[in-house]
């Protein structure tokens, strides 16, 4: 029998799968190992995008020396871009990395900083923009 398939008026919708969608998504995946194209999302009210990297970067991988506040940055960041933020390492020293969705296996290249090293606000704006292309994005929207 289908009723297992009939849908019930009133019931509550199934919550929303994250993996579906994000760059991954918006970008599209295309043949001849051609990667993400420009996408454009909102953050803190104002309509930003991300690119490829020129590099070829997928993810970023940042020093454990962040503090709480670039790091709530980074994650808030992350979840409006569609990109997956992780963190790993010793509870102490944990470090975030920041990455597409699904990175293709072709082009496994991070942008990794020293586990142990400060790093300025502007040396964090900087890898943003290298590994995903954020625009506009200022000192102010990660502090």
């Amino acid at each position: 029998s289908n009723a297992h398939l009939v849908p019930v008026i009133g019931a509550p919708s199934p919550p929303m799968v994250r993996g579906a969608l994000g760059l991954a998504a918006a970008y599209g995946r295309r043949s001849g190992g051609d990667h993400a194209a420009d996408a454009a999302f909102m953050w803190h009210g104002v309509r930003r995008t991300v690119s490829r990297s020129a590099k070829g970067y997928e993810r970023v991988v940042l020093p454990g020396t962040l503090d709480s506040v670039h790091r709530a940055a980074l994650r808030s960041l992350a979840s409006a871009a569609g990109l997956r933020y992780e963190a790993f390492g010793p509870k102490s020293a944990r470090c975030p990395e920041l990455s597409l969705p699904e990175p293709c296996s072709c082009c496994p290249n991070a942008l990794k900083f020293p586990a142990d090293i400060p790093m300025s606000t502007a040396q964090l704006l900087r890898a943003l923009v290298d590994a995903f292309g954020v625009m506009p994005l200022t000192e102010e929207d990660i502090t």
